[in-house]
């Protein structure tokens, strides 16, 4: 009892639902536009629990995803989505690069403060994401394989099975 007790304690928990998400937007630079936002949302077949998007209008230029952290799940991170290079210096935070990390407002619903910008466009988007609940799972991981076998007899029509 207490190893298995043990091995549960090393779980982490992950948010797999999110409702009431509102952004209150203080400014969003004319080439982008907010997409893929909806008020409740669940976690995907990847695991992430994605909250919105933030998409440019015209082509080239970088895209955002505004999702649950992977690594605490308290936290609002921000992905960068285009080159491997750029990809990199917005998660390290390079000169220019805003925004990855949220911060938390102690208010009540959760809000977090989101402030984007990367050097090729300057600012990006400022404003206060909010969601009134969260729904938390247990992330269980195992190795299994489910298997099931079936045997089938096909009657076409007019055949009769007693004739055999």
């Amino acid at each position: 009892m207490v190893l298995w007790m043990k091995n549960v304690s090393k779980k982490k928990f992950i948010v797999s639902s999110a409702s009431g998400i509102e952004v209150a937007i203080d400014f969003l630079n004319p080439a982008y536009k907010l997409s893929e936002m909806t008020p409740d949302v669940t976690t995907g077949n990847t695991g992430r629990l994605q909250l919105l998007r933030i998409d440019p209008i015209p082509a080239g230029l970088p895209a955002f995803c505004v999702r649950i952290g992977h690594d605490d799940h308290e936290a609002i991170d921000v992905d960068l989505i285009g080159d491997k290079a750029q990809r990199l210096a917005f998660a390290r935070k390079a000169p220019g690069y805003v925004g990855h990390k949220t911060d938390r407002l102690e208010t009540d619903p959760r809000s977090y403060k989101l402030d984007i910008a990367v050097p090729s466009v300057g600012r990006i988007l400022s404003g206060t994401l909010t969601m009134k609940g969260v729904g938390l799972g247990l992330r269980v991981g195992f190795d299994s394989l489910a298997e099931t076998l079936t045997d089938a007899v096909v009657t076409r029509a007019g055949d009769n099975p007693a004739e055999d």
